[in-house]
This record gives C-alpha cells, sequence and structure tokens, in this order.
C-alpha cells in the first residue's frame, strides 16, 4: 500500500512538473508578445514589462502579411497530411494484404530510411526539384513534407490495416 501511495506522489509530481514546465512556456509567448521591442531584449531579464503594449499585434496584422502566411501554412499542412496518408495508406493495404516474397524486407527498408538523416537528401532532392521546375513552389513543398513522412505513416498504418478482419474485404 505505502509503494502505491509513492507511485501516485511520483506521478502527480510529474504531472506537475509538466503543467508547471506548459504554463511557464505559453507565459514567456505572452511576455514576448507584449514586451516593448527595445526592452525585449534588455540586461537584466524583466519578467513583467514596465510598459506593457499591443503594437507587436497590430505589426503583425499591418507590416506583415500574416493572412498570406496564415493561408500557405494552412494549404501546406492539409494538403501534405492528405497526400501522405493516402499514399501511405494505399501502400499499407499491400503490405498488409498482399504477401509476396520481401514484402517483409521492404517494409523493414521503409522504416530503416526514418532513420536517414535529411540533410543527406539535400543535394539530391534540391536537383530533382531544379530539374522540375518545384523549387520555391508550394507544390514542390508540399511533396517534399508528404514524401518524408510516408515511411513512417506506412510502418504506422500497416499495423491499422492488419487489425481491420479480412471478412470485411470479401464482405466489400
Amino acid at each position: 500500500m505505502k509503494f502505491l501511495r509513492s507511485s501516485k506522489i511520483g506521478t502527480w509530481l510529474g504531472f506537475a512538473l509538466f503543467a508547471v514546465v506548459t504554463l511557464l512556456t505559453f507565459y514567456w509567448i505572452l511576455l514576448s508578445a507584449i514586451t516593448p521591442r527595445q526592452d525585449l531584449f534588455s540586461s537584466p531579464v524583466h519578467y513583467w514589462p514596465e510598459h506593457p503594449t499591443l503594437d507587436n499585434f497590430i505589426s503583425l496584422f499591418t507590416v506583415i502579411p500574416f493572412w498570406s502566411y496564415f493561408i500557405n501554412s494552412s494549404v501546406m499542412s492539409l494538403l501534405s497530411a492528405f497526400v501522405s496518408v493516402l499514399t501511405s495508406f494505399l501502400a499499407a493495404y499491400a503490405f498488409s494484404r498482399i504477401k509476396f516474397r520481401g514484402s517483409n524486407l521492404l517494409l523493414l527498408f521503409f522504416l530503416i530510411t526514418t532513420a536517414l538523416p535529411p540533410v543527406s537528401t539535400l543535394l539530391p532532392l534540391y536537383d530533382i526539384f531544379a530539374r522540375f521546375h518545384l523549387l520555391n513552389s508550394l507544390a514542390g513543398l508540399i511533396i517534399l513534407v508528404s514524401s518524408m513522412i510516408v515511411p513512417f505513416t506506412v510502418w504506422i498504418l500497416v499495423s491499422f490495416v492488419d487489425q481491420i478482419p479480412k471478412e470485411l474485404d470479401d464482405a466489400a
């Protein structure tokens, strides 16, 4: 019984530490947002600005093309997620349902490619994207992000498809 209490105390201390770190992060973001620009990097650090201001928010919407950046980021992330999940699900379904010689080895190859540092593919990707005129384009970025996440997504989705009864395939 004593062990149970100490493990609960440890769990709650872990939750409390996580909550404090998370709240401090949000506090620091808020502090940076309402601190005037000239006081932002002052020394010593002030934990609350002497003259809080909303000028940073005003310049966000007037000086910086925020909505353009927001729409580009939203389109890129949504399309990248859609493309990667669609292509990964098709590959995962094939790996799960169609058994062929070397399928486990190929699936392992997919997993090993996730350990490859993305920097090592920088020059070949640049060359390929330059040849297809995809540099500095939203389509190129979507293709890049989608292709980087596909191996891991295939690995995860194979386990998901394995859980679906094969009888459902026959019933369809």
